[in-house]
């Protein structure tokens, strides 16, 4: 696992000094990782109390890895991590965005 890590360091070094391209260090890495953290709780409780009611791991696995997916994207966006022109560049981001912007999460 330590030598992906490392070419990934070097890569970045390079590119760096070769473009001139500074990477933003917050937005890339300190967001998704605080946003990952807040789905993961989220998860692990919702996972526990709907195991408690439908006594099925499968079906409560299921249904978290959903509720997952769907937490990590809204708080993604919350938190600004994600922009609308990058939402817009994924499968379906001109749906994606007008769904998000009726429901209140994605403000202009």
């Amino acid at each position: 696992t330590i030598f992906p890590l490392i070419v990934s360091m070097f890569n970045w070094i390079r590119i760096q000094m070769e473009t001139g391209y500074k990477q933003e260090i917050f937005r890339t890495f300190v967001m998704p990782t605080v946003c990952s953290g807040v789905m993961a709780v989220i998860a692990y409780f919702f996972y526990l109390g709907l195991h408690t009611i439908t006594k099925s791991e499968l079906v409560s696995l299921i249904v978290t890895i959903i509720l997952a997916a769907i937490i990590y994207f809204i708080l993604m966006i919350l938190t600004k991590t994600l922009s609308e022109k990058e939402i817009y560049d994924l499968p379906m981001g001109g749906r994606i965005v007008r769904l998000t912007k009726t429901i209140g999460i994605l403000r202009e």
